[in-house]
């Protein structure tokens, strides 16, 4: 099996562009698979490409309202 990059709740916020807890609230939910060692979140890289992949697709659809920030589009 190939290696992969496992990142930290700081690496995927950084990624997602928001906050430290938001990240840790998707991976509560389920949204975005996570792992835990200890009591640390841990994610693989291709985990997250796969969340965003989905969000861009659930807007395609229409499944969510335009965003209406001035500051662009914003992944939830």
């Amino acid at each position: 099996m190939a290696s992969e990059e496992i990142l930290e709740v700081k690496d995927v916020a950084n990624i997602l562009k928001v906050s430290t807890r938001t990240v840790i609230r998707l991976a509560e939910r389920g949204e975005l698979v996570a792992f835990k060692i200890g009591d640390l979140w841990r994610f693989r890289r291709s985990d997250v490409d796969e969340y965003i992949r989905r969000q861009i697709q659930r807007r395609q659809k229409g499944d969510e309202p335009p965003n209406k920030s001035p500051e662009g589009p914003v992944l939830k």
